[in-house]
């Protein structure tokens, strides 16, 4: 701020008393001539320059008492403080300017090795708490191993958390296993809430997917949604449920590669299928979105086989009977349900085969319900 206007005239003893100034502060004769100097720059009377000298050997004596205050600095700082301190005493103020700017450097170089080993330690904060959410990880797989589901939800979130933005990757495939862990437990215990945070994280996991362009990822998460929507359904059936669920299985199918990873894709083929089929089965039948489920179904056969996963093989060629035999009470009777037999017989020896009675018996049932309404089916042509 601009310095305050003396009122009055100068009164007559104006000269500063340079002996009371040298006593009080302990100045140099040169530091006071160089007060006088710089006060005789400024232009001022003899009254406002005895003003300003007291008031810049009042800043001299603040500023040395400040320069050789204890503390807990480098030795090389302090040193070159207490001869700023002197020279400013003794009136040399372009050598207490060098100095004051070694200290400036010296506090710079001390910052920036402070900056370097915060980085550092923040560095190996890092990769150990990675190392940690790792260990984390480790402990959630064997809780999944033990069947404790929510035990193991709760680690891969910790473990997620852990990893947090570092390492997202990581993060991402352990918030998978979070969901997976939450859709087990859920299916398990029968619970619609645990399923129902299932569906939040994988489609959280989902979302984080699609906006970072990772296809795999977007496969996985939207692949579990799709489950655990059906098993959602299982327990409270509803139409827009079961048309979430196709929707995740499609948009999972879209980013999938059957020739990378041909079983996972057939085994989204087989829940695209499902749901269109339950569908069908909630609300009035269509025709179109049982011929859909129809078509699901038989991609993932082309992947499946009797010999190398027969019961899966056998379980993916009853749906098909089942919505074949739908199908044929809509439209084209007769070449539905002739396809509908064609896949139980074979399943059911299967079945049979492996001990699966509880779908044989779904088979047997299939196939005597057709035979009871064989004779509603139309001749043969002469074609056929």
């Amino acid at each position: 701020p601009p310095l305050p206007e003396l009122p009055g005239p100068a009164p007559a003893k104006s000269e500063p008393d340079f002996a009371d100034l040298k006593e009080r502060y302990g100045l140099s004769d040169r530091a006071l001539q160089r007060f006088s100097a710089i006060a005789e720059k400024h232009r001022s009377l003899p009254a406002r320059q005895g003003w300003q000298v007291n008031e810049l050997a009042r800043w001299l004596e603040e500023t040395r008492q400040q320069l050789l205050r204890p503390t807990n600095e480098p030795a090389e700082i302090r040193q070159l403080k207490a001869k700023a301190a002197e020279a400013l005493v003794n009136g040399d103020f372009e050598a207490a300017m060098e100095l004051l700017k070694e200290v400036r450097r010296a506090f710079r170089e001390v910052r920036r090795r402070t900056e370097q080993r915060l980085q550092e330690e923040l560095e190996q904060l890092r990769m150990e708490q990675h190392q940690e959410a790792l260990a984390t990880a480790d402990v959630a797989e064997l809780a999944m191993a033990r069947m404790d589901y929510q035990q193991a939800a709760e680690l891969f979130e910790e473990a997620a958390d852990g990893v947090g933005k570092s390492d997202p990757a990581a993060a991402l495939r352990f918030t998978l296993r979070r969901a997976d862990a939450l859709y087990y437990a859920g299916e398990e215990s029968g619970s619609i809430p645990l399923l129902r945070q299932a569906v939040n994280v994988y489609a959280k996991a989902a979302e984080w997917a699609g906006a970072n362009n990772d296809p795999q990822g977007l496969a996985s998460a939207s692949q579990g949604l799709g489950n655990t929507l059906l098993a959602i359904a299982d327990h409270e059936p509803s139409k827009t449920v079961l048309e979430q669920a196709s929707l995740a299985f499609r948009t999972a199918l879209e980013v999938m590669s059957r020739e990378k990873d041909p079983r996972v894709w057939a085994l989204a083929r087989v829940g695209l299928g499902n749901a269109l089929a339950s569908m069908s089965e909630v609300g009035q039948a269509s025709a179109l979105t049982l011929e859909q489920a129809a078509v699901a179904y038989r991609g993932a056969l082309e992947v499946f086989s009797r010999e190398t996963e027969p019961l899966r093989w056998a379980e993916t060629r009853l749906n098909l009977s089942t919505v074949l035999i739908r199908l044929g009470e809509l439209k084209d009777r007769r070449e539905n349900w002739l396809a509908a037999a064609a896949a139980i017989v074979p399943a059911l020896e299967v079945f049979e085969a492996h001990g699966a009675t509880a779908q044989a018996e779904a088979a047997r049932r299939a196939l005597k319900m057709l035979h009871s309404r064989w004779d509603m089916l139309e001749p043969p042509t002469a074609a056929e």
